[in-house]
């Protein structure tokens, strides 16, 4: 029986990019690699939208993109294209949907939406794929529990506390980064129109009068100066 998903593998991605021919390889599953140069390329989802029911109508073929080749693996490619096949299948039409996102009214979406949406639109610009699950995995167990079904517009400096002081002070360094994407994702819903007014996770003159300084609680340790003596004696052993 022929293999109708996972024709692709991760060590033939990197031969494929770096060979640079611009053309399409299908992974199965609706998925497809595009090589658009040497050592670029994008994922992209195929799909055809059902026909409107009207004798000679052709359902029209919908590409949706889900990330540069560079930053996004294989593996994730693969996770995604699996929710928009199951999407499809409940009845969404992944393209519509997009699409109502990007036109939706202040205060419809959601704090996980906009969050899902400004990853999605970034992505492509992070030096590794890590870097996007760092993201959401962060989001996931800290901001999304309390944030996630809040429309974007109502989230306030309370909702921010709430997320941030119980591990403020036991996980400073994570805290910290959470803090960060969370002001980016309202900053992004701001720009979007999404949201007005100030940023409730902002840190100078706001959340700085709320929260101890992360200096203050888990400074910087630096090593002591060597003795410019001993720097000979400073190195692997031979």
């Amino acid at each position: 029986m022929a293999r109708t998903t996972a024709k692709l593998a991760a060590i033939k991605v990197t031969a494929v990019l770096k060979a640079g021919d611009k053309r399409s390889y299908a992974d199965g599953g609706n998925l497809y690699l595009q090589v658009t140069g040497s050592g670029t390329g994008s994922w992209l989802f195929r799909y055809a939208e059902k026909g409107s029911g009207v004798k000679g109508s052709k359902p029209r073929t919908h590409w949706l993109g889900l990330g540069s080749a560079n930053t996004v693996s294989l593996s994730l490619a693969r996770e995604k294209a699996k929710t928009l096949r199951a999407e499809i299948l409940a009845g969404i039409d992944p393209a519509a949907k997009r699409q109502e996102a990007k036109t939706a009214p202040q205060g419809a979406l959601t704090f996980a939406e906009v969050a899902d949406l400004y990853i999605s639109a970034q992505e492509p610009g992070w030096s590794s794929a890590i870097h996007a699950r760092q993201w959401r995995s962060s989001l996931r167990d800290y901001a999304t529990p309390i944030l996630g079904p809040l429309p974007v517009s109502n989230v306030e400096t309370g909702h921010v506390i709430q997320v941030l002081e119980p591990i403020w002070v036991i996980k400073t360094e994570t805290a910290s980064r959470v803090r960060q994407r969370i002001e980016a994702i309202l900053d992004y819903a701001k720009s979007r129109g999404w949201r007005s007014g100030e940023n409730p996770a902002r840190w100078k003159g706001h959340l700085s009068n709320l929260l101890v300084a992360k200096e203050r609680i888990a400074p910087v340790k630096h090593h002591p100066a060597l003795d410019w003596q001993k720097v000979p004696d400073f190195g692997p052993t031979p």
